[in-house]
């Protein structure tokens, strides 16, 4: 199962994991006033988004309507985009990667969890990967 982000940080928080505040977007009107710098991400199930344009530093509702007007119902690596998060900007200590994912050959769930960043995370070398025998 894929999970775009405002998805998986749903999970997350239930789970009672603090995660960043964020306001799902689906049309212009949702885009609310505010001051600080928030980050506008696209939610889309393919990788290298940021790489990509799709997550960018806002400054203001003007901006952000400018942008999201750019990226809703138009597509972006290979999707149609219908959502997109605008999340509070957060200062990043130290950054982990977490993933699962299921293991056709052995038909597990395994666990993937790395002490460097997401980003680029196929190319990581010290990956731990650690099978769910449920």
């Amino acid at each position: 199962m894929k999970l775009k982000e405002f998805e998986s940080k749903q999970v997350i928080s239930s789970a009672g994991i603090p995660i960043s505040r964020g306001i799902l977007i689906k049309d212009l009107n949702d885009i609310p006033e505010f001051s600080e710098e928030k980050i506008l991400k696209v939610q889309t199930l393919s990788g290298g988004r940021g790489k990509a344009g799709g997550i960018l530093p806002v400054q203001n509702q003007e901006q952000t309507k400018h942008l999201v007007g750019q990226f809703l119902g138009n597509t972006f690596l290979n999707e149609q985009i219908s959502e997109i998060l605008l999340d509070e900007k957060i200062n990043i200590e130290n950054e982990l990667y977490l993933g699962m994912m299921f293991d056709t050959t052995t038909r597990k769930p395994v666990l993937i969890f790395s002490e460097e960043g997401g980003v680029d995370i196929e190319e990581v070398k010290n990956i731990k990967k650690i099978e769910i025998d449920y």
